[in-house]
C-alpha cells in the first residue's frame, strides 16, 4: 500500500473533485430516508426494528465527528477499497489488486485508504467489532518504512473508520431491502457496535497507534 501511495502522490494525477468529508451528507440523507420509509409501514419486520434502533444512535454519532481539520489533508485518486477481498495472492505473495472502480471518480486522503485496510484486514479475531491494535501498529510501522505517515494523520483513523462503518451500516440495510439473498442481517448490529467501539475508544486507539513503543 505504501508503494502504491508513493506512486499516486508523485504521479500528479488528480480527479479535481474531493469526496464529501466523512461522506457525511449522503450517508445521513440515506439513513433519514430509510427511517422515513420504515415509519410509513403498517408492520415492521426484524431488519426494520434493528435499523430504527441502531440508526438513531449512529446518526447522532456521525453528526458529532469533527471534519474541520480532516478536511485540510491533501487528497488523491486512490483505490479506496484495499481490503483482503480485493487482493490476489500466489504462493503467499501479493501478486495483484482488483476493483479499481472508485479510483477515477473522487479524490480522497491516504488515511482513508489505510483506514479501510485496518477496518477489514486487522480486526480482532475473536471480537470482530474491535481493531487488533498490535497488528494495526505493526502495519503502520511497516508502511512508514516506505512512505511518510505522521501522527497527526494517524489521529484521524478512529473517526474515519467510524464514519466508514456507518456508511457500511446504511449499505447493509439497502442490501437487505434490495438484494436479500446476498444480504446478511447480522451486519446491522455488527456495524453499529463497531462504529460505537471506535468512537468510544478513540483516545486509546490514537495513543496506542502513535506510541513509539511496540
Amino acid at each position: 500500500m505504501a508503494i502504491y501511495h508513493k506512486i499516486i502522490v508523485n504521479s500528479g494525477l488528480n480527479n479535481k473533485h474531493g469526496s464529501e468529508v466523512f461522506c457525511r451528507k449522503p450517508v445521513l440523507e440515506d439513513l433519514e430516508k430509510f427511517r422515513a420509509q420504515i415509519l410509513e409501514k403498517n408492520k415492521l419486520d426484524g431488519k426494520d426494528r434493528i435499523f430504527l434502533k441502531e440508526s438513531s444512535i449512529l446518526i447522532t454519532l456521525m453528526k458529532s465527528l469533527d471534519a474541520n481539520e480532516y478536511s485540510k489533508l491533501p487528497a488523491y485518486p486512490l483505490h479506496r477499497d484495499i481490503n483482503p477481498e480485493n487482493m490476489l495472492w500466489k504462493n503467499k505473495k501479493l501478486v495483484g489488486l482488483i476493483d479499481f472502480e472508485n479510483t477515477g471518480t473522487l479524490n480522497d486522503t491516504l488515511i482513508k485508504d489505510i483506514s479501510i485496510m485496518l477496518q477489514y484486514g486487522r480486526r480482532d479475531k475473536k471480537q470482530k467489532h474491535k481493531l487488533d491494535l498490535k497488528l494495526a501498529k505493526f502495519f503502520l510501522n511497516e508502511y512508514k518504512k516506505t512512505w511518510t505517515l505522521t501522527d497527526k494523520e494517524i489521529q484521524f483513523l478512529p473517526d474515519v473508520i467510524t464514519a466508514g462503518v456507518i456508511e457500511d451500516f446504511a449499505y447493509a440495510y439497502w442490501m437487505l431491502v434490495n438484494d436479500p439473498k446476498r444480504a446478511k442481517l447480522y451486519r446491522l448490529k455488527l456495524y453499529s457496535k463497531t462504529a460505537q467501539w471506535y468512537h468510544r475508544n478513540k483516545q486509546e486507539i490514537i495513543k496506542k497507534l502513535t506510541s513509539k513503543k511496540d
